[in-house]
């Protein structure tokens, strides 16, 4: 009976497994992917799409936190002047930690962003962020965006981290 009983459980965490596998692919193909997309071309309207629209923004280095439309604002504001100055970037993530729970999940990783400037080498950029996203009419955004940039982080240690779900396949 014991040996039953823990085969029906082991059967049972690998379901529990499967179906949050395809919830983070889910994710990816619905909002990383086109985050990362939207980011790298600079594209503020399919950027914010991605996020709620009370999306809370908080930027720890400087102290701030943004909500809605303040955030909107801002990014739109960033966005402007980079492309103005002709520059180049390149967004990659990867997580430590990925939690669902229904609608909501939780999720921490680290970013790794190179920008290019005209006539200038390439400067790279870590850091480490925390999203809560919500499930709003099926679609998956971001409600919560945190990160900080990092010093003393590397490229070894970024891609020792899990890719998205779907670059796994």
């Amino acid at each position: 009976m014991k040996r039953t009983v823990l085969v029906f459980l082991c059967l049972l965490s690998v379901d529990v497994w499967a179906q949050q596998d395809r919830v983070f692919e889910q994710i990816d193909e619905q909002l990383w992917i086109p985050y990362i997309k939207a980011y790298n071309e600079f594209n503020t309207r399919a950027f914010m799409a991605l996020h709620t629209p009370d999306v809370i923004r908080v930027k720890r280095e400087s102290s701030q936190i943004m909500v809605g439309t303040a955030y909107r604002k801002n990014e739109y504001r960033r966005n402007s002047i980079s492309q103005s100055k002709d520059w180049e970037r390149n967004l990659e993530i990867r997580f430590i930690d990925r939690l669902v729970e229904g609608a909501i999940a939780y999720e921490v990783g680290y970013y790794r962003v190179s920008l290019h400037k005209p006539q200038s080498p390439p400067q790279v950029l870590y850091g480490m962020f925390h999203a809560t996203l919500k499930r709003v009419d099926g679609e998956w955004k971001i409600y919560i965006d945190e990160d900080e940039v990092l010093d003393n982080f590397s490229d070894s240690q970024f891609y020792k981290c899990h890719p998205l779900q779907s670059a796994q396949k």
